[in-house]
Parts: structure tokens; sequence; C-alpha cells
């Protein structure tokens, strides 16, 4: 049997009813009031019902809070705050119906995996800032932002915020009575210092308790962790922010200076809204640009063409080491040797002097078995073996090379071991192969002309081709006119608003759908358009536009023949309703 609760029948069970509600289980406890799990019997829907606690209930300032938290809530339609769907007062009970969100809170997924990812943490905290935003634009303060009042439904797959428990909300103005309870308004680890010192606390009080949020988001623990909350109360007056690199030592070093911001102890020295701090806090959150590694080590990693690397100097029959070079110290191949004069002008010159030196450029031939010891490096070898064997050195052609002109590749290549060669200038000195860039030109001259061939002989035969005549009368040229589309324009905040009521008026639900996306978080489709079955009529007054907050006057005239007068505010944002604070007025 469901029996009736009545305030003197302490906490609530389930099973009990209060205002059409039956209780389910327990799900959380505020400071003033604890929150049930409860079925609404009238539409069979689970919603979350907060009911003050009784012994409090009895308290004036107390029950005074409450009925301008529901009044509050109620009076903010943003995506991101938590819907209420009714509040009142059922014999004493003082009760606030709420969506019910089954993904738990931000406390529960900090509990449950210690730390967030940089990008999860920032879409979190760029829905709450958005809400919050909302809220300070309708003069409303939270006072109390927290991971345990930030929801999340993540039935989708992503995180959707629903920022909840406005019991600490306050007027920004006014309203200073409520305080005279003694009760401190807020959580000593997220209070900023402003609400400690008694001054007057605006949106940027709400800004300091979200970034106290992030830090515990991203480092598992909040800003300022201390055993005893006096010691707790200095470090929010005094402490300075921690830098986060400190506290988890992956995180980006650009996060310190946005905490450092958003933790100002002067509100002056913050962002001027909540949006400012996500959207640096999203910034900060970007990874770093990849960055190339230093030159020399990047030269590393391609090896240079041998034809460019320096050689060794030939001298004296000695072979020197090339000078060292940056990039080069490893490359031993040597420069091509220079040719003397021919035989022919060698023997008419005047013997040289035993251990005289050849001018610089000439080398002297490197007598039968000089290199024996020698270990040709692996380049060598694989040219070695792709040549054709040689038998014995080409002898000098009469009237030879001027000194310092370069030989053809293979001209005086040394004979194998062991084998006899013809008598030979004993000046002449072997050659470096010339690099294979002669066969390479060649084939990009004979490839060029063959281009130009067929480019000349395609145009030959657009030339010599006949013309085509034909007996046929010239086809009717038919001119189709079209009227150019119509051209869309973005509508004004003001325009906005005039066009989801001409859509209601022209029984266009769809687009008036399109148009308010307030609606979608209260009613499906359907239900938002039987909604307007008995409206006959809307007329819209724009009585004021601020920014993307419209101020209208509604008046709908119903298919009774009534009249039924709205005022408020309409907030649009890209051209679409993104948040409503209409009241009938008669």
């Amino acid at each position: 049997m469901t029996q009736d609760f009545s305030p003197l029948a302490g906490t609530l069970a389930a099973g009990d009813q209060i205002a059409g509600y039956q209780i389910g289980e327990q799900i959380g406890t505020g400071g003033m009031a604890v929150v049930y799990r409860a079925l609404d019997l009238r539409l069979d829907r689970q919603v979350a019902l907060k009911v003050l606690s009784p012994r409090l209930a009895e308290d004036d300032a107390f029950r005074q809070r409450f009925i301008r938290e529901s009044r509050a809530a109620a009076g903010v339609d943003h995506p991101h705050i938590i819907p209420v769907f009714e509040a009142g007062n059922a014999d004493g009970v003082l009760f606030i119906a709420m969506r019910y969100v089954s993904g738990g809170d931000v406390r529960s997924l900090i509990q449950a995996e210690g730390t967030l990812s940089t990008a999860r943490a920032s879409a979190i905290a760029s829905q709450a800032a958005a809400a919050l935003d909302a809220a300070h634009r309708h003069g409303l303060v939270h006072r109390d932002v927290k991971p345990g009042n930030i929801l999340l439904d993540s039935a989708g797959g992503r995180d959707h915020v629903y920022l909840a428990d406005f019991g600490l909300s306050k007027y920004a103005v006014g309203a200073n009575t409520l305080t005279g309870t003694g009760q401190f308004m807020g959580t000593l680890d997220y209070v900023s210092p402003e609400q400690i010192q008694g001054h007057r606390a605006d949106g940027r009080a709400d800004q300091y308790a979200l970034a106290c949020t992030v830090v515990e988001m991203l480092c598992g623990t909040p800003p300022y962790k201390r055993d005893e909350s006096m010691a707790l109360l200095w470090a929010q007056l005094e402490a300075p922010p921690p830098a986060l690199t400190e506290l988890r030592a992956d995180l980006p070093p650009a996060l310190n200076p946005v905490i450092s911001t958003a933790l100002a102890k002067s509100p002056n020295d913050r962002y001027q809204t909540c949006l400012d701090f996500a959207t640096a806090l999203a910034q900060a959150c970007l990874p770093a640009p990849v960055t190339l590694r230093e030159p020399t080590e990047q030269a590393a990693v391609f090896r240079p063409d041998p034809a460019d690397a320096p050689g060794p100097v030939q001298a004296a029959g000695k072979t020197q080491p090339p000078a060292a070079r940056p990039g080069w110290a490893a490359q031993t191949r040597p420069e091509a040797l220079l040719a003397v004069p021919a035989a022919e002008e060698t023997a008419a010159a005047s013997p040289r002097a035993p251990g005289s030196v050849l001018p610089p450029g000439l080398g002297a031939a490197r007598p039968p078995g000089a290199g024996a010891g020698r270990v040709a490096p692996a380049w060598e070898r694989a040219e070695s073996a792709a040549a054709p064997p040689r038998s014995a050195a080409p002898s000098p052609r009469p009237g030879g090379l001027a000194g310092g002109d370069r030989q053809p590749p293979g001209w005086g290549a040394q004979p194998p071991p062991n084998s006899r060669s013809p008598a030979r200038d004993p000046h002449l000195v072997p050659a470096r192969p010339r690099p294979r860039r002669i066969g390479r030109r060649i084939a990009a001259a004979v490839l060029g002309l063959a281009v130009v061939a067929a480019l000349a002989f395609a145009g030959y035969k657009v030339l010599t081709q006949p013309k085509q005549t034909s007996s046929l009368p010239p086809p009717k040229v038919t001119k189709t006119v079209t009227s150019p589309p119509p051209v869309t324009t973005a509508l004004s905040p003001g325009g906005t608003v005039q066009a989801y009521f001409a859509a209601i008026n022209a029984k266009d639900y769809q687009r008036a759908w399109q148009l308010n996306t307030v609606v979608h978080h209260k009613q499906n489709f359907q239900q938002f358009q039987q909604g307007y079955a008995g409206t006959a009529e809307d007329t819209v007054r724009i009585e004021s536009t601020n920014g993307a907050v419209v101020t209208a006057q509604l008046i709908a005239t119903q298919t009774n023949k009534t009249v039924k007068t709205f005022e408020g505010t309409y907030t649009v944002t890209d051209g679409v309703i993104t948040a409503t604070s209409v009241h009938q007025v008669s």
C-alpha cells in the first residue's frame, strides 16, 4: 500500500507519494535538501525530485531560499541548465521536480577515472561556462559551482552537461538578507576570495569555482588541498595558484597561465566571462605543433651523392686525405685524377730529379702492387663489378690532353694484378670515372626531341585535315532564361524571432521547430505541434534588441476567441533561438 508523506513522518521511503510523484531511490544529498529518483504518475516519466530536509523546513530563511531557487532555475531556459518541470509546496513540504540524468556527475567520473584528458575536461568546462554566462545574463550567480553540480548525460556517446543545484544562487543585486542566518554560501574547495571576504560576488566568482573544478578534473584534486578549514580559507585568500604541470607532468605548459588568470585573487584580474576562460582553456589544450629536428640531425638521414664528395689530393705518389668539411667526414671516394702530357711530349721534356714533387693537380703513377694492401670501398667494388674487364690500359692518344683536362671514363685504368701491360708513360695518372651524367643528359635530350616531334606531327594533322561541310541547316539555338535562385541572407536576432512566429501562423511547424532549439530539450516534435493546436494567430512586437537578446511582446489569439499576452526575452545564436525567458502578463 502506498502511503502519503507528511512533514512529521521524517525522511521519505521508496513508494511514498508527494504531489503526484512516487518516490524511488535516493540519489543525492545537499546542504539543505535530499534528491530522489521519482516517477511522475501523471506523465509516466522519471524525474529527479528535490525535497527540502524536514529539519530545515521550519526555518523561514531556508524556505525562502528554496522558493527563490525554484523560480531562478525555472526562469533560465538553456540547453546546459537542468530543466525544471515543477516546483511547489505539498502539505508543508517544499519540492522541485527536475529532469532525471542517469549519467551521474563529474564528481563520480573523477572518482572512477582519477584524471580526465584535456579534451574531455575542456569540453565539459565549455558547456558549463555557456550555462553560467546564460544565468549571469539573467542577473543570477550560481555561487556553488563544483563537480557534484555538473551532471553528465553520455547516452549519445558524447558528454552533454547539465548545470544543476541553484540552491545557493543569488541575485547579483540585493537579496543580502539571506546571508544573515550564518550559513556559508559555497563550498570551501571552490569558493572565491570575494565570497570569503563577504564582498559582492558576480559571474567572475563562478568563473573562479569553475577553474577549481577544471583543476580537479585534470589533476584529480582541487587546487588548494588542506586538512583544516581555516588553512583552506587562508589558501583561497593568499596562496598563489599551483602550476598544473607540477601536479601532472604530461599537461601542456600553456595551461599554467590560463588557470592562473582564472584563479586570480582579484576579480578584475580574471577573464571577463566564463566563456572567455573556456575559450582560452580550449586553445591551451590543443596539441603542440610538430617541430623539425636540427639541420645536423636531418642531414644525417640523407647520404650525399658520392659524385659530389671531395676527394683526396694526389701528390708525390701519396694520397692525402681531403680537408675536413661538414657532412663529408665519412666520404673516402677519391677525386678524379688529372692526366699529364702524352708520352711524345714527356720524352722531349727534361728528366725530373729523383724525389721532385709534381706540380699541383698532377700525381705520380702508382707502381704495380703498391695498392695491394688497400681495401676498396663498396661503391668502387660495385662499379668495378659492373664494368667490363680490361686486359690492358689504352695507350695515350697523340697530342695528349692539356694539363688539367679530365680523361674519359676508363682512361689510364690500372691493369689487373699479375698481368703484363704495354709500356706507358710513368707520369700518367689514372683518372676516376666521370659521373654518369652524360647519359642522363642524352636521355633527356632524346625525350625532349620526341615530345617536340609529336607536337609538330599533331599540328600538321590539324592544319592539313580537310574541313567538313554539311548541307544541313544550322541547328536552332534555343535560349533558356532561368530566374536566379532566391538570395538568402542571415536573419538578425529580431528577424529570427519574427520568422519563428510567422512560421507558427503559417502552420509551418517544421520551420518553427528548426528556429527554436529550446523546445528540443522539453518535448518532441509531435508534442510541440500539438501545443499550438488551440492557437489561431500570434502577433509579436519587438520592443528592443541588445546584442543577441531580443525583448518582445506576444499577443496570442486562441481559437476560442480569447487573447493571452506574454512578455519576455529571446536569446538568438547563429540564427536560432537558444534561450527564452517569457511569462504571461494577461
